[in-house]
């Protein structure tokens, strides 16, 4: 204790400043018996010559006015009063683990030696054994710490050996015992310590401990600061702009202290891989996914894929949405994220002083609610083929809602508000202890979710995966193709996912065993559980913790919402102020009830129409000259049914059932032929591609019938996805007198036009297709947009038991 609090130095003071007893004793009856009360008895500052304020708070202790001699006590005992004050707060603030403790008033430690032989009866006092003054100091400390720490043998000393100098020697063991050495002792001692501590922790240890952690990010950081930055000079120059603000030392420093198994995390803020096999992380099981392709292989292709691409804007139609895609990629850059934009393909290989790259399309997603729309660019790295030459291995586990709960639960089950906390180990063992006196009563428990801000784009691209993260976007001016390079990890690339959950993981075990969180994650959200009390610091040490490595965090205050018995993880909404009543809940967020409502609405809009989805079948057998055109609506329970797995839209299936629809009707035509279909959605080719590794999860009538064909009929398949090839050969007649459209108008293909040779090299396929192959373009039309039903149509729906 200090003497700023201590009643036994303020009494010792006045009396030798002789104070009339009977005053004193007015001062301690108006609580104004330390120097800190007296500090701030009214408002007063040194160095002030009006002291009306100290005058005034002085009658009012003393029942009237002090006389002169007690005037001039008064002022000497609050200017030692205000000085006091002044001093501890600097040594507060100033305060290391490595300063002294602070030193008890000689009047303070008289009175609690005295106090001690009162309540220690029987035993003899002296100097050999009462402590001495410096350890009386240092438990004083910890006392005023609210922490426990071991204390070295050779500072357990008596007041005799303080005063002598003398030292602790080693004495000889009793007979028939065997020696101990002292490192044994004293991992005993520390050990038990430990224990001590453990036992002891309660709110204000937790408290202690972050404040803690806080005094020693700070040392770290200033210790490591010349090293962290000769770290980021030998770094790539696209790397070191990503990380610039990153403490990457100071975070390998902490993992390997905390005992973090996979320590090669740490490579990955060197640069993270798009390609080729990774390094298998300890954290997570094993998943081998093998590629299904090379980067040579990917490269040689690049070229014809970029055309493609060059050729699909998937805004073409939304100006507003194309021009919103061009500012996030701009933003992107001035972020440090990418880097652009590039012209044309020249300008981009002589940045990445490369030949050959690898390009993928941009595009932009629409989330939040109708009166509070969010945009984010994302990467389609899948279409581009970057996801290809990548082997995963790892097999995540993450935090979901289902984890977050049962941590909830568990400590709501092993901390009995009554007193007793029981905890079953998985060898069996079954671990009891009191509960902390500050648990006792079922404390109100609150949540929170951390969200980190941009957190793919705060990692760096390796250099040898530059080529393959080029992106192309369509500048709203001109319409033209640009580039950007990436220099950090996009959203859609395979690899991302797994670096990036590693690099998460290990954020939340320096949260578990520096901040002692109960906290899990899920990709970059961080949901905490945290007794209301500790709530405050549980956010500040790790918010803490996160600016002193450089990584940032959301601070909307959308994302950033304190500490709350009802929060938002993971798209629900959780309530745990009743936890230690055993009652969790969990519900929808309000912005996804607004979803649901508007689903609901849309689909009983819908069930007033007829005729939702409609499908068309263009088909052509190049061999024998002739050309068919079907089409017609589908059923409302078929749409109904898609609409219970997919609430937003059918397309995908719709597509995919016209597939069904062709091979049956045409089966025909193409048994023993090669076979190309052209599907323009992406879902539909997935399932119906042989390559693909999709599942076909379409359990519609007829797809499992059309699926067994591929081998009854001995088809050789292709599905690509270029109808609009196919529409460069069409007629002036169209097929209905009002042409519906959809991106362009659809016509009926005559005799006198031929689908030539080139038309299969402009499509870059393999050799084996060449040569007399059916096509056939598969579209579909939504409500609005309906084809004329055909009598083929009837025919084909029939043969599906759809009439």
């Amino acid at each position: 204790m200090s003497s700023l609090d201590s009643r036994a130095a303020f009494k010792a003071r006045a009396e030798e400043l002789s104070l009339e007893d009977d005053k004193y004793k007015k001062l301690v009856a108006a609580k104004l018996d330390t120097f800190g009360a007296l500090a701030f008895i009214g408002p007063l500052q040194a160095g002030n010559a009006d002291e009306t304020p100290l005058v005034e708070a002085l009658k009012s202790a003393l029942s009237g006015d002090p006389s002169p001699v007690v005037l001039r006590v008064m002022r000497r005992l609050w200017f030692e009063a205000t000085t006091q004050a002044l001093a501890e707060m600097r040594g507060k603030v100033e305060r290391t683990d490595a300063s002294e403790p602070v030193r008890m008033p000689l009047a303070e430690r008289t009175q609690r030696v005295a106090a001690l032989q009162k309540r220690l009866v029987g035993v003899h006092w002296s100097v050999d054994v009462e402590p001495s003054h410096r350890l009386q100091d240092q438990i004083a400390q910890m006392v005023a710490d609210q922490s426990l720490v071991w204390l070295q043998w050779d500072k357990l000393t008596s007041r005799s050996m303080e005063i002598t100098a003398e030292r602790l020697t080693r004495w000889s063991q009793p007979p028939g015992f065997q020696r101990v050495s002292m490192a044994q002792l004293r991992e005993a001692d520390k050990t038990l310590f430990t224990k001590i501590s453990e036992d002891t922790r309660g709110h204000a240890a937790f408290a202690g401990k972050r404040i803690g952690l806080i005094r020693k990010l700070i040392g770290l950081r200033k210790e490591l600061q010349y090293e962290e930055a000769r770290f980021h000079s030998l770094l790539p120059d696209h790397v070191r702009q990503v990380v610039k603000n990153k403490n990457i030392l100071l975070w390998h420093h902490l993992l390997r202290e905390t005992g973090f198994e996979d320590l090669a995390v740490l490579d990955l803020m060197k640069g993270v891989d798009l390609i080729g096999t990774p390094d298998k992380s300890p954290l997570f099981g094993l998943k081998d996914v093998p590629a299904s392709s090379t980067p040579d292989l990917l490269l040689e292709a690049s070229q014809w894929r970029r055309e493609r691409l060059k050729a699909r804007n998937p805004h073409a139609d939304n100006p507003e949405i194309n021009k919103k895609l061009w500012e996030h990629t701009l933003s992107d850059v001035t972020d440090g994220f990418l880097a652009g934009p590039f012209e044309d393909e020249a300008s981009i290989c002589e940045h990445l002083n490369v030949d050959k790259f690898v390009a993928s399309r941009r595009f932009l997603i629409e989330q939040g609610t109708s009166d509070k729309k969010k945009f984010r660019a994302r990467d389609d790295y899948r279409q581009g083929g970057v996801n290809e030459p990548y082997n995963a291995l790892e097999k995540l586990a993450l935090f979901d809602v289902n984890s977050i709960t049962a941590m909830a639960t568990y400590a709501a089950k092993v901390a009995d508000p009554v007193g007793q906390v029981e905890v079953r180990l998985g060898s069996g063992e079954i671990l009891k202890a009191p509960l902390h006196e500050d648990f006792k009563g079922g404390p109100s428990w609150k949540g929170r979710t951390l969200d980190l801000a941009k957190a793919y784009r705060q990692v760096p691209l390796a250099t040898a995966s530059l080529p393959f993260g080029v992106v192309m976007v369509n500048c709203p001016t001109d319409g033209k193709v640009k580039y950007f390079a990436a220099q950090s990890l996009p959203f859609g690339a395979t690899s991302s996912v797994f670096s990036f959950n590693r690099i998460s993981r290990s954020l939340l075990h320096l949260g578990w065993h520096l901040c002692g969180l109960i906290a899990g994650c899920f990709y970059d959200d961080f949901p905490m559980l945290e007794p209301g009390v500790t709530s405050g610091l549980a956010s500040s040490g790790f918010e803490f913790l996160l600016d002193s490595l450089g990584w940032q965090f959301s601070r909307d205050s959308d994302k950033a919402a304190p500490f709350s018995e009802s929060f938002d993880l993971l798209g629900v909404r959780m309530h745990v102020g009743s936890l230690m009543g055993g009652v969790i809940s969990l519900e929808n967020k309000p912005s996804r009830l607004e979803k649901m409502k508007d689903s609901f609405l849309r689909s009983m809009q819908a069930s007033r129409f007829r005729g939702v989805g409609s499908y068309g079948i263009v088909a052509v057998d190049t061999g024998a000259g002739e050309k068919y055109v079907a089409g017609g609506d589908l059923p409302d329970w078929l749409i109904e049914f898609w609409h219970r797995d997919s609430p937003d839209q059918v397309i995908g299936q719709c597509e995919a059932f016209a597939v069904v629809l062709a091979r049956l009707a045409f089966a025909s035509m193409v048994t023993g032929r090669r076979t190309i279909f052209f599907v323009d959605n992406e879902s539909s080719r997935e399932v119906w591609d042989p390559a693909s590794k999709s599942l076909q999860t379409a359990e519609t009538p007829g797809i499992t019938q059309a699926a067994l064909l591929q081998d009854v009929q001995q088809i050789i398949t292709w599905v690509t996805e270029h109808p609009e090839l196919i529409l460069n050969f069409r007629s002036t007649r169209p097929l209905t007198g009002e042409t519906p459209t959809r991106n362009s108008t659809v016509f009926l293909l005559t005799i006198g036009h031929r689908i030539e040779g080139d038309l299969l090299h402009k499509l870059k396929l393999p050799k084996a297709m060449s040569g007399q192959a059916s096509l056939m373009l598969l579209r579909v039309r939504l409500a609005a947009e309906r084809l004329r039903r055909q009598p083929l149509a009837q025919q084909v729906a029939r043969q599906v038991g759809l009439m």
